[in-house]
């Protein structure tokens, strides 16, 4: 590089007269180097004088082991040719230095950053620059810093050499004072000037004439010549020097600064007769320590720019000393004073054993250091800082160390930021299967990561890469379009964004996505682009899939039956399928950008009141949301609609709301039928009364609040006395009309808010609310009255009914709603008891509450016996007094073992069986099993006749029927022929209807029915006309007295006869004596049963034995 020879010589005379080549290492000048490697975070700064041969390294950070180098190979020499600050991002691309042995060989030089050393004479003698072995690019800020930082080192040198001319010329006017001053006048003792050199002319800018007299004082700044004016009497009269500074206003307008030193000169009588002095001219000398002054400003501003602090350590005296700025770093006073110590406390406490070890290597082997720790400031917020020491030596022996402090927080930060980027770019790329690629444009060469190889489908190789490598992959019909837009970014800077398809070598077709970015020289001329390519071949294979489901989306969303309305994020129609315009009487047209709240208005079909909105909430609370069941809509055509609506917020992949979708049914007829079928679950069908569930809901609703708060109820349990006379006598479709008719009577008698249900049967219950017992028993007795007057009429016929009445107190002593029905129950049970028509109060202590609590326990043993079969059966053989059969005949009677081991007489149980419906479900354990007897037999033949005992709750359960029926069915006939059905008189005539139609489905399988007890009855002559019965067993009360009763006999008699006119079978009960027994005979009676003739015994026992054989007579 060519630099001006005139120019040369005069920077190289002032560098000489610097005088500071190979002069030794200045800390100062050494703190600067590693603050501007600091600041632009290299690792390598230099100071550099370059003079006639080389260059010279002043101050060295970071570049051991050299202090110069030749001149020809000095990038000073390129930088101090030019105006600015010189900037080399890659040496290695730089002609002008891509062969330069620094940067070929050690130390490697790839970035070169230096800012011009200027004196104020505007010679340059060096620079102040930064060097790093990467290639770089400095921030424009870091510029600035570096440029600040080079003015300071030209001021620092320059007033290194200033301080000392100014010794110089002090000593020097210390010696001229006596006899060769540089500007030397004489006064007399008033101040007149009398003489002046030829210096003093040069100074004060006036010639000789011109400073006689007071003239010279005329050139005195007017603040200075009052000054001298009232020193220079003082100085005579005490005989004392005067010795100041004056600005003296030369006519050229310039202002110079001057030291004036007096000295009185005396007569011989010791008088002052004048004064000799001199001048001397102090301009540049100020004018540089005001530079000086600034330059350490500067670096003060520039050190809190950067953050930078300074700090110094006397090692032989332990004392610390921080600049203002590693105050501030620290986050303490200005004025703060620390110990070696306490500025190790600073660091963290991971950090404190790296810097104590290196502070004591530094002291013990003179090494100097350069590492970043992390540091906990006295406010307690962690930063980072760049800690950067040397040693300072005296005669071979470490004296003290020095360096800097850089808060490097945001550097780190930073750092660690960009770290993280990178890994999350590789991470990006790489699982996103992006490839990246650069072409340079005027050397046409194109670069490719590895993934772009894979999808070209080409293999990475030595030949080069050109823009026809990418030309032959793009498909033939794409090329143009690419090529077009390509060209189009290069003209005009606008980004690249394509999509083509390319044609791998094995003939694949993939379509690719490519994006890339211009970059231009100084002069606008383009010269590379950098870009992406990923392979989206499968999401154009989604997208035209999504087209084909949008498209099948839209034709569903049209046909289904469901409306659907999609709106934006604030809640404007976008979109409504048909069902929704029929539905709400809005168009698309009209409706799209219309809030929904306009055109779907709902209600609450309960309180007419307006409901809310679910799009609103599912926009605000970002979740699906469903609209509360009772929700009406208002058609704008004033229709309603009930319906079943939910929105559900539409996003994007991001997750950010774009809108929501409104799903709504037209559900009228579904709401109708539901609460239709609500209405049926929880009432009586016939009575339109509560059914038993509801009322035991109810009940228990009660309970909770009389636990909870201490109110009381009442609870009645009301059964019908005379209802299976009515329904017998007229039918059952009759007794439904007089169930209605009581429905509406206690509908009546009882308060409003009362629960009135139907229990089942003839059975009632009542829920008395806030009823205490007192007005509880009135009101059932009310109704107890009000049914005794009540008379049912059918076709001419008047029935008087009648009623029990169970009441039971409802308050916290309860504890269970089955408790609750089941004190109503046997309450109601001890009414009837008592003579039915009334009604008894439950109470703990009540003898027939007793009695039927031990009914239940019974009851509950019954429920174990037949969930544990500890049921069994026995038998009684019935006599045949003809003497013409030599088959059995006996009749099937139950037991129940208890717990102890004893069999239970049926008389133990059966009552409670009766009371609490059980009965039914005895009968069908004892038909099964006494089937299951007689066809196990190897000879069913030995049975003549099984009879086998149904209770009267079976005879009117038309299911029990049923099941009966079907269980004879499925025996056969051998097992039908052979069983003979046992009912009472009693239980025929409260079911006639149903026990006629059942004993004719028993003849159809050819079973025997036998009519028990016959003549118990008031009625049973009456009755037997209208049954088909086959035998006749005749009330044993009849058959032990009428030995001892004529009446009795003649009732036998009277029996036997009507049984003989219809061709019935008699058997004569509880024969207990030999004369009974011949006297039944002697009447003609067909069969005796008693204990004379055989004690019941085991079923399996009885079946085995023979006919008349003697065992039969022990005792079961």
């Amino acid at each position: 590089m060519h630099i001006d020879e005139n120019d040369e010589s005069v920077r190289l005379k002032a560098l000489r007269e610097l005088d500071i080549m190979d002069t030794p290492p200045d800390p100062h000048l050494d703190a600067v180097v590693k603050t501007a490697a600091l600041v632009c975070d290299v690792p390598i700064s230099l100071i550099t004088l370059l003079d006639e041969e080389r260059q010279w390294f002043k101050a060295n950070a970071g570049l051991s082991g050299t202090s110069q180098t030749t001149r020809e190979v000095a990038f000073c020499h390129h930088t101090i040719a030019q105006n600015n600050l010189l900037e080399v991002n890659d040496a290695l691309k730089d002609a002008r230095f891509m062969n330069n042995p620094l940067v070929t060989g050690d130390p490697g030089i790839r970035f070169y950053a230096g800012a011009q050393l200027t004196l104020n004479d505007g010679s340059t003698v060096g620079s102040l620059c930064v060097i790093d072995r990467q290639p770089r690019t400095l921030t424009e800020k870091q510029k600035n810093i570096l440029n600040h930082l080079a003015e300071i080192t030209a001021q620092a040198l320059q007033s290194n050499k200033t301080a000392r001319q100014l010794s110089e010329s002090e000593a020097l006017f210390r010696a001229l004072r006596a006899a060769s001053p540089l500007g030397i006048f004489v006064t007399d003792s008033k101040g007149h000037c009398t003489y002046t050199n030829a210096r003093w002319h040069s100074i004060f800018g006036i010639d000789e004439a011109s400073a006689m007299g007071d003239g010279w004082t005329s050139t005195l700044h007017p603040d200075d010549k009052r000054r001298i004016a009232s020193d220079w009497p003082r100085t005579g009269f005490l005989e004392q020097s005067l010795d100041c500074e004056i600005r003296i206003q030369r006519a050229d307008g310039s202002l110079v600064y001057a030291r004036l030193l007096t000295q009185p000169t005396l007569n011989a009588a010791g008088e002052v007769t004048g004064h000799v002095g001199s001048v001397d001219d102090i301009t540049k000398q100020r004018v540089q320590e005001q530079a000086l002054r600034e330059s350490e400003l500067l670096l003060k501003h520039t050190g809190a720019l950067a953050d930078v602090g300074g700090w110094a350590y006397e090692i032989a005296t332990g004392e610390l000393t921080w600049s203002e700025q590693s105050c501030r770093i620290h986050g303490v006073p200005v004025n703060y004073e620390p110990s070696l110590n306490d500025a190790i406390g600073f660091y963290t406490e991971e950090a404190q054993p790296v810097i104590r070890d290196t502070v004591q290597n530094a002291i013990d082997n003179g090494v100097g250091w350069d590492i970043e720790l992390s540091m906990i400031r006295a406010d307690g917020e962690l930063i980072w800082v760049q800690s950067v020491g040397n040693v300072e030596y005296d005669n071979g022996s470490p004296v003290r160390l020095f360096g800097a402090l850089q808060n490097v927080t945001h550097k780190v930060n930073q750092r660690h930021a960009i770290e993280a980027a990178h890994d999350r770019m590789a991470l990006a790329t790489e699982s996103g299967s992006i490839g990246i690629w650069e072409w340079d444009i005027v050397q046409d060469e194109l670069s490719w990561t590895p993934l772009m190889y894979e999808l070209y489908g080409l293999r990475p190789s030595d030949t080069p890469l050109t823009y026809d490598t990418w030309r032959n992959s793009v498909h033939p019909d794409d090329l143009s379009a690419a090529e077009t837009n390509l060209k189009k970014a290069i003209a005009t800077g606008v980004d690249f964004d394509d999509q083509f398809r390319i044609v791998r070598p094995d003939g694949e077709v993939r379509h690719l996505r490519a994006t890339a970015r211009l970059a231009r020289n100084a002069s606008g001329a383009a010269l590379r682009l950098v870009g992406v390519n990923w392979d989206v071949t499968p999401m154009r294979s989604l997208t035209s899939e999504l087209a084909e489901q949008h498209e099948l989306l839209h034709v569903t969303l049209r046909s289904i039956r469901d409306a659907v309305i999609t709106t934006d994020a604030s809640g404007n129609i976008a979109w409504l399928n048909p069902t929704a315009e029929e539905m709400t009487g809005w168009s698309v047209e009209d409706a799209t950008s219309c809030h929904i709240n306009q055109a779907f208005h709902i209600l609450n079909s309960n309180t007419r009141e307006i409901a809310p909105y679910p799009i609103e909430a599912c926009l605000q609370q970002g979740h699906s949301v469903a609209l509360g069941s009772n929700a009406v809509l208002l058609s704008r055509d004033g229709n309603e609609f009930g319906i079943e609506a939910s929105a559900a917020p539409i996003r994007n992949e991001q997750g950010d709301i774009l809108g929501a979708v409104l799903v709504f049914r037209d559900v009228t007829e579904q709401r109708r039928l539901s609460s239709e079928m609500t209405y049926r679950a929880t009432h009586d069908s016939l009575t339109d009364l509560s059914n038993r569930a509801e009322f035991e809901y109810q009940v228990s609703i009660a309970l909770k609040e009389a636990e909870a708060t201490g109110t009381e109820h009442a609870v009645l349990f009301v059964d019908l006395d005379q209802f299976k006379l009515v329904n017998d006598a007229c039918g059952h479709s009759v007794g439904d009309l007089l169930l209605q008719q009581v429905a509406k009577l206690l509908r009546a008698c009882t308060r409003e808010g009362d629960i009135v249900a139907r229990l089942g049967g003839d059975e009632f219950g009542v829920l008395l609310k806030y009823c205490a017992i007192q007005p509880a028993e009135s009101i059932a007795q009310e109704l107890c009255n009000q049914m005794d007057v009540f008379r049912f009429a059918h076709e001419k016929r008047r029935f008087r009914i009648g009623t029990s009445i169970g009441l039971v107190p409802l308050d916290n002593r309860w504890h269970d709603v089955s408790d609750i029905m089941q004190a109503a129950d046997i309450a109601c049970y001890a009414a009837k008891d008592a003579g039915r028509n009334r009604v008894h109060i439950w109470y703990d202590t009540d003898k027939n509450i007793s009695t039927r609590t031990a009914d239940m326990k019974w009851a509950t043993r019954l429920e174990l016996a037949l969930d544990n079969d500890r049921f069994e059966l026995c038998a009684q053989l019935l006599s045949d007094l003809s003497n013409n059969s030599t088959a059995l005949h006996l009749e099937v009677l139950l037991r129940m073992r208890a717990d102890n081991g004893a069999l239970v007489s049926p008389a133990m149980f059966l009552p409670a069986a009766e009371r609490f419906h059980m009965a039914t479900r005895i009968d069908r354990w004892v038909l099964e099993h006494g089937i299951e007897k007689l066809l196990a037999l190897p000879d069913p033949s030995r049975i003549s006749t099984m009879y086998i005992n149904l209770s009267g709750q079976s005879i009117g359960d038309i299911v029990f029927h049923r099941d009966a029926i079907e269980l004879l069915k499925n025996a056969g006939p051998i097992a039908c022929e052979r069983i003979c059905v046992e009912i009472t008189e009693t239980a025929v005539i409260t079911n006639m209807a149903d026990a006629t139609i059942f004993i004719d489905q028993l003849h159809d399988l050819g079973i025997k029915v036998a009519l028990d007890d016959f003549g118990a009855g008031a009625s049973s002559f009456s009755y037997l006309k209208s049954l088909n019965v086959d035998t006749l067993k005749i009330d044993g009360q009849f058959i032990e007295s009428m030995l001892h009763d004529p009446l009795n006999a003649a009732a036998v008699r009277c029996f036997i006869d009507v049984a003989n006119v219809q061709g019935l079978r008699t058997v004569a009960e509880y024969v207990s004596s030999t004369e009974v027994l011949q006297h039944v005979k002697e009447m003609g009676i067909d069969f005796a049963q008693g204990f004379l003739l055989h004690k019941p015994q085991p079923i399996d026992q009885v079946l085995a034995c023979r006919v008349n054989q003697p065992e039969m007579m022990a005792n079961c």
